[in-house]
């Protein structure tokens, strides 16, 4: 996690010349208006559609139907992994991303899972706050496969896919100095299976970079 975050850093920095734009910039606009338009841009450099971001994620499986959780005994289990998402925002208030996720290596608990592969596709509709957040909704549909491991060293392994939906709250950090890249501190929630037999959650943190060509 340490590393991606210092690539999607040096990415930032080698962009910061991009980000100096004549449009309007975080804090407030070039007119200084302070209506609907002009709030939403504080948050976004206009020519910045292009996002890339990587959350460590801390996730957790509450099985109630060990039957219909490809034999996962019934109780909670948590993991970890580390999701990377890019994103286009096809309007100022909404984006589309595509998620992967990166396994965390297996810690060989029996009281942990370990996701093996995660992967989602999401609308994220968002709105600001205070003129210093966005908050972020995204919507949209995951595939997951998780593994357990018994005391006896038997695996099991659960595919999970199912609509998914959480929130996000971001904070630019040119908001305290427009010189800086147009990099976001991002912590949120996600849930991202809900089935009666099953229901897989998670909360996460971050960072995320946006840019433009």
């Amino acid at each position: 996690m340490h590393k991606l975050i210092v690539i999607i850093l040096l990415c930032a920095i080698g962009g910061t010349a991009n980000a100096q734009l004549t449009g309007r910039k975080i804090g407030g606009s070039d007119t200084g208006s302070a209506d609907a338009e002009g709030a939403a841009a504080t948050l976004a450099v206009e020519s910045h559609k292009f996002y890339v971001g990587a959350e460590y994620t801390q996730s957790r499986l509450s099985v109630s139907d060990s039957s219909k959780a490809g034999g996962i005994p019934e109780d909670d289990f948590d993991g970890l992994f580390v999701d990377i998402r890019a994103g286009y925002r096809i309007l100022s208030a909404l984006g589309l991303e595509f998620h992967y996720g990166v396994p965390v290596s297996d810690t060989g608990s029996s009281g942990d899972i370990k996701q093996n592969h995660y992967y989602g596709i999401f609308a994220v509709p968002t709105a600001t706050l205070f003129e210093r957040f966005e908050l972020g909704f995204p919507v949209g549909y995951t595939f997951s496969k998780v593994s357990h491991r018994d005391d006896d060293g038997t695996r099991e392994h659960k595919t999970l896919d199912s609509v998914a939906f959480g929130m996000n709250i971001e904070v630019p950090i040119r908001q305290f100095w427009d010189v800086l890249p147009d990099v976001r501190v991002v912590g949120g929630g996600m849930v991202y299976d809900h089935k009666s037999s099953a229901r897989y959650y998670g909360f996460h943190y971050g960072l995320r970079y946006d840019f433009g060509f």
